[in-house]
């Protein structure tokens, strides 16, 4: 009867696996300049009443005449994000912003991205570095 054992410890571990693995993480916002790309997941992220937080603060160089992407994932857009305090919200998925030469050489710029708080609370923070 090894078998039955062995589907019986399977069961167990199954359920356990289900019981731990219920919570969803935050969605990555991506940033990209000159073929390299960095994902970071919310430092806060609030779904409801339940908040996740993180440490996870990704860092880029960029150059003068790069373009630094920032991507958000659609559900994301559809809530509505900034960068920071800076304007309206935008409910589009994919934002440019040309890199010239205003930005001093040696200078680490932190940006952060906002969701609309509407929606909960969701910010995820970059430290973008120029060279």
């Amino acid at each position: 009867m090894p078998s039955r054992h062995a589907a019986v410890a399977l069961a167990a571990v199954a359920a356990l696996g289900l019981s731990t693995g219920c919570e969803k993480q935050s969605p990555y916002v991506t940033l990209t300049a000159h073929g390299v790309t960095v994902k970071a997941r919310a430092v806060k992220y609030c779904r409801g009443t339940e908040c996740d937080t993180s440490t996870d603060v990704a860092k880029i160089t960029v150059r003068d005449g790069d373009t630094l992407g920032i991507d958000v994932p659609r559900s994301l857009a559809a809530q509505g994000w900034r960068i920071g305090d800076q304007g309206d919200f935008s409910h589009d998925h994919y934002r440019s912003i040309p890199i010239t030469s205003q930005f001093q050489p040696g200078a680490e710029l932190p940006v952060q991205i906002v969701r609309d708080d509407k929606h909960g609370a969701g910010e995820w923070r970059f430290t973008v570095v120029v060279k």
